[in-house]
């Protein structure tokens, strides 16, 4: 799984498409392991990212807040690091980096 970043056009405008990895339930809700979603500009943070991703991906609507925010049921992964460890919403993400979505399962 990777992510891409390319320039285009004259003014070397960015093109960046990141890689999403859904686990569980979030692969259930779109049929997909892996979605690509390319973003306006790059860096940006999780918090821009998440809300760019649930407005192209409806089906992923349930991980965010009433807020915008990350909801504690779901634990995001950025290059394998929890992404509270980096900051939380202010986080920055870049071309290159690959992001895991990974819901909590609770029992008893």
């Amino acid at each position: 799984m990777t992510s891409s970043c390319s320039k285009h056009g004259e003014g070397g405008t960015e093109k960046c498409e990141l890689a999403v990895k859904l686990i569980g339930s979030l692969r259930a809700a779109t049929g997909k392991d892996i979605i690509k979603v390319s973003i306006p500009k790059s860096p940006i943070t999780v918090a821009e990212f998440l809300r760019l991703l649930v407005r192209e991906y409806d089906d992923l609507t349930t991980i965010l807040d009433e807020r915008g925010r990350l909801k504690p049921s779901f634990l995001l992964f950025i290059n394998n690091v929890d992404y509270a460890l980096l900051g939380g919403g202010n986080a920055v993400l870049k071309c290159g980096d690959i992001i895991a979505i990974v819901p909590v399962v609770h029992g008893g």
